[in-house]
């Protein structure tokens, strides 16, 4: 499929958020695991955006390295995701299952600008 430069600003991924308690490995038990397990997925949607964002600028620039990606995807998830999950780091959002299901949900947006493979963020 062929992508323009409007297509990939937008949600494009071919995954899905994750969205539940059990998408994002929270402690289920927890009171108010429903709650995170939302504001995880909105916290994600709003770094995907900003993220894709600053991987277009990168992409027209004639950026490829994954260490550009990496530098863009780190901004982004520290400054809008690491902040929801230190909320609800009761419920289990900081634990390492989550960091990754959101650090997996982003390199395939990577993909998507032809950065392939791990990013390290």
């Amino acid at each position: 499929m062929i992508l323009t430069d409007l297509d990939r600003t937008q949600d494009m991924t071919t995954q899905t958020a994750p969205k539940t308690v059990s998408d994002w490995q929270l402690y289920s038990g927890m009171k108010g695991a429903s709650e995170a397990a939302r504001k995880l997925t909105s916290a994600l949607k709003r770094t995907e955006k900003a993220v894709r964002k600053d991987l277009l600028a990168a992409e027209r620039a004639g950026e490829t390295d994954t260490a550009v990606a990496g530098s863009i995807m780190y901004k982004h998830y520290s400054a809008i995701f690491v902040p929801v999950q230190h909320t609800y780091a009761s419920q289990g959002a900081y634990d390492t299952e989550p960091r990754t299901v959101a650090k997996c949900y982003l390199e395939k947006v990577a993909e998507d600008y032809g950065f392939y493979g791990y990013i390290d963020f």
